[in-house]
């Protein structure tokens, strides 16, 4: 049974948006900021977003969507910016606060909780010892194995029903992939950062397994700092590869793709939703706990840690797929039964409902 959407517009309510970009974090948590803030703008409300971020392309996204902006001067903990926010905070009446990335530790959440916000945290691996958050959303398929120390009045929304997706994704709701006859398009994504460049070590390893008629296209993320070397060691390549940066649509590339290389980040639940089967890598501790999970349920094939990646263990993950169609479908369609693209709708539906803690006190 499918998720039924709700037609009702928000009255106004402003969600305000604490997330940052930098090489050091990636773009996961912005991305992530920046789909839900989508749907609540589609359906009424307002959006405001306080963020330090270092990259023009990820600031523009925010202007094409004529979002509020209001940029720092550096990532928190800066706590001379914390009269500023104050000052946004307490600007908006009827508000909710939005909290992802690590580095919004407790103080800051007891920093929000003091100004009498409600607020949500999007969190990945319960590494507070104490939540003070009205919410807490994990939208991963380990979420269900932490244990959130929190308020008893905090809701906890776990699982993938509560993926993400940006507005792009829409329009492909109950898509089915076909099932290629002879899988020749590799989709390489490896974050919006991708500080250690395992990009460059992916595409090194390919061109020792010299895979025959094999077409990749390699998105460089916005925060990616080695396009040029990528596009350096493509141009020795023997592949037929490409590389790209700034994609407005990462949809249309993964309906292009038979299947993807990807870093276990946000980008998962994209291929997941797209039913695009994955080989799946860790790069940092997150990705870890991601990965794990997938594990636990057999979706999608994990390579373990890209450091430790070699030739001989990706040129077996990548013929397991092309040569066994019945694991090919198995994972295409176990995907796309974690992830329906309702999951922002979910969230949406739960922030209408909270009620603010008097209320609670008096019920």
């Amino acid at each position: 049974m499918s998720f039924r959407i709700s037609t009702t517009h928000i009255n106004m309510i402003t969600l305000i948006f604490c997330v940052d970009s930098y090489s050091s974090i990636g773009t996961g948590h912005f991305m992530r900021c920046f789909a839900l803030a989508q749907h609540w703008k589609e359906k009424g409300g307002n959006v405001v977003f306080i963020t330090y971020c270092e990259n023009d392309f990820l600031v523009e996204k925010l202007k094409r969507e004529k979002f509020n902006i209001n940029l720092l001067s550096s990532p928190y903990p800066n706590y001379k910016d914390l009269d500023y926010i104050k000052d946004i905070f307490l600007f908006y009446n009827n508000a909710w606060v939005i909290l992802d990335g690590y580095q919004y530790d407790k103080k800051y959440q007891k920093f929000v909780k003091e100004i009498g916000k409600r607020f949500l945290v999007i969190d990945d691996m319960a590494h507070l010892d104490y939540y003070y958050a009205d919410i807490v959303l994990n939208q991963n398929l380990h979420a269900s194995d932490l244990n959130y120390n929190c308020d008893r009045y905090t809701e906890l929304l776990c699982g993938t029903k509560y993926v993400i997706l940006r507005k792009e994704f829409m329009k492909w709701r109950g898509f089915k992939r076909k099932i290629p006859k002879v899988i020749k398009r590799l989709l390489i994504i490896m974050g919006g950062a991708d500080r250690q460049n395992f990009t460059e070590k992916v595409i090194r390893l390919l061109n020792r397994i010299e895979i025959p008629e094999m077409e990749i296209i390699v998105v460089v993320g916005p925060l990616n700092k080695n396009y040029s070397r990528i596009k350096r060691n493509i141009s020795e390549s023997k592949l037929k590869v490409k590389a790209i940066r700034d994609v407005l649509d990462i949809s249309k590339l993964m309906i292009w793709a038979d299947i993807a290389i990807s870093s276990g980040g946000t980008t998962v639940w994209e291929a997941a939703f797209m039913g695009l089967p994955s080989i799946v890598g860790r790069t940092t501790l997150a990705e870890d706990y991601l990965v794990n999970g997938i594990n636990k349920y057999g979706l999608f094939l994990d390579i373990g840690w890209f450091k430790n990646c070699t030739e001989e263990v990706l040129c077996k993950k990548i013929n397991m797929i092309m040569n066994d169609r019945n694991l090919y479908i198995r994972m295409s369609r176990l995907a796309q039964q974690f992830v329906d693209g309702y999951g922002a709708d979910r969230i949406i539906e739960k922030i209408q409902n909270v009620k603010n803690h008097f209320e609670r006190e008096e019920g």
